[in-house]
């Protein structure tokens, strides 16, 4: 299942990195005239059962919502003067922008469903406990690819791709639903993930499957140890200087652990590179 670029959902997080966050999604979608539906996180509304359970009582219990509802108001601020920043360098995009309700995480994710990419900036850029969640459910549950954007932008997202490679069904799903990036690619470098169980032939179908698409294509077979998949992957990317890290079928199989704790929740360091992650 292939995929046209007609609709992005644009997490925003109300901070420092929304307005290079959003000029950069409106410069994407400008080429194929896509709309940017913009949500902002904001922080949850506690449940107040849990709240006056916990002892938030009374005043306590007010200036607790009170101070949540404020701070969201400020992130929105600065989310809206982002977005209008973004729409004056691509005044041809098309976007529509809405303050959610709560800080609902499914919610987000859900919106996913009327989108064809999903894109936030990564969650180790600002440690929000509440932003990290909304991560995690979009590349769990928002059945879309979850595009993580670091602090410095490549020019050009797709000069250097690196598309991992496992021999599974999962990366092989991955792979088709990213074609179209792919056959874009300047250059493109699968890096075929190895253990002691896979075959060194396990590559041949999709290598094939992307010649015969017309995509030029090179391969690096490693072997890979699960807990140093971050060092196996990361390092070699920092090597060729890749400008996307496409990582598909996370979810079933043991590169979950690399991406949704060492990518997502207990990133050591600023990431240095967009990922592409499909759930």
């Amino acid at each position: 299942m292939s995929y046209a670029l007609r609709r992005i959902l644009l997490g925003l997080s109300g901070g420092q990195y929304d307005s290079q966050t959003a000029l950069f999604v409106f410069g994407l979608a400008a080429l194929p005239g896509a709309k940017v539906v913009c949500r902002l996180i904001r922080p949850m509304k506690d449940d107040p059962e849990v709240l006056m359970a916990s002892g938030f009582t009374g005043a306590a219990f007010r200036h607790f919502i009170d101070s949540a509802e404020r701070t969201a108001m400020e992130l929105d601020a600065v989310a809206r003067l982002a977005l209008a920043q973004a729409h004056e360098r691509h005044a041809g995009v098309s976007f529509d922008y809405r303050l959610p309700s709560s800080g609902d995480s499914y919610e987000f994710a859900s919106q996913g469903w009327g989108a064809d990419l999903v894109i936030l900036a990564h969650p180790a850029l600002m440690q929000l406990q509440y932003y990290r969640l909304v991560v995690e459910e979009a590349i769990i549950h928002s059945g879309r690819p979850v595009l993580l954007l670091p602090e410095v932008l490549p020019r050009d997202l797709l000069a250097n791709v690196v598309f991992c490679w496992r021999y599974d069904s999962a990366s092989a799903a991955a792979m088709a639903i990213t074609l179209p990036l792919l056959r874009a690619a300047g250059k493109l470098t699968i890096i075929s993930l190895r253990d002691s169980d896979d075959r060194e032939e396990a590559v041949a179908e999709p290598l094939e499957y992307l010649q015969a698409h017309g995509v030029a294509v090179d391969h690096v077979l490693v072997d890979l140890v699960p807990r140093h998949a971050d060092q196996t992957i990361d390092g070699y990317c920092a090597a060729i200087g890749a400008s996307l890290l496409i990582v598909g079928g996370v979810m079933d199989s043991d590169l979950e652990d690399y991406v949704m704790t060492g990518a997502v929740r207990r990133v050591k360091g600023k990431p240095q590179r967009p990922v592409l992650i499909i759930g």
